[in-house]
């Protein structure tokens, strides 16, 4: 890594590990380090379909079943895709499930 950068855990879960073609992965993220960058960096190595289940592709907001905890934290939280992250941290994406 050079400078600038940070390594950021990512998990994902349920459904979501299908579409990723695992259940966790290490990015390293660039940029100003935030939520959004590593979202950019997940479009950029991944698949498509993984970033529009992960975000609305008309507003690049989270989809509204789409939890995402940045060490433990929902980011609603914290400062939304603007949540600064930092070397080591944990982002887990959850899509929520609900029933009748």
């Amino acid at each position: 890594m050079s400078l600038g950068e940070l390594k950021v855990k990512v998990k994902y879960l349920a459904t979501l590990k299908p579409l990723a073609k695992k259940p966790e992965d290490e990015i390293v993220v660039t940029g100003g380090g935030t939520l959004l960058d590593l979202l950019k960096e997940i479009k950029r190595k991944d698949s498509k379909v993984l970033i529009k289940r992960l975000l609305d592709p008309s507003s690049c907001n989270p989809q509204p079943d789409i939890l995402i905890l940045i060490n433990g934290f929902e980011i609603s939280a914290l400062n939304g895709l603007n949540t600064k992250l930092k070397d080591g941290d944990t982002v887990v994406f959850l899509p929520s499930v609900h029933g009748g």
